[in-house]
């Protein structure tokens, strides 16, 4: 087996034309591509260029979109960019996703967070892993 493709494709436009072609015209299996994609807050969003998701949507809709648009079954992992202006919020977007369900469906392998250096929201992920039983990745 081959290793997994280590590289990072941010425009999702872009990603979603890179699995097609390296799938299709390159022979390479998906299972040989890690997909990880991070959802970001609108704060943390540049306003200036389209967003990839419906920001109406609530955060378990914009999954199946997001599945749908990379032409895939799974994602490898699935991180929350940038914790939220408050821990607890961070905490709260976690909960409103179905965690357990999407990786017991086999949907979502890891979750996680990146770009998180408060203790606070740490300490409060941390919480919900002992409530899930899931443990999370940190980036």
């Amino acid at each position: 087996m081959a290793s997994k493709s280590s590289t990072q494709l941010v425009d999702p436009n872009t990603s979603s034309k890179a699995v097609e072609i390296l799938q299709t015209k390159h022979g390479i299996k998906r299972e040989d591509l890690w997909i990880q994609i991070k959802f970001t807050s609108l704060g943390g969003q540049d306003r200036t260029k389209p967003l990839p998701y419906n920001p109406t949507d609530p955060l378990p809709a914009q999954i199946p979109t997001s599945l749908h648009n990379l032409r895939t079954s799974y994602l490898d992992a699935l991180l929350l960019h940038s914790p939220l202006l408050r821990p607890a919020n961070t905490v709260a977007a976690w909960r409103m996703l179905p965690v357990v369900a999407l990786q017991d469906a086999g949907t979502v392998h890891t979750i996680g967070v990146s770009n998180t250096y408060d203790m606070r929201v740490l300490e409060q992920l941390e919480q919900f892993e002992r409530e899930t039983g899931r443990a999370m990745q940190v980036v």
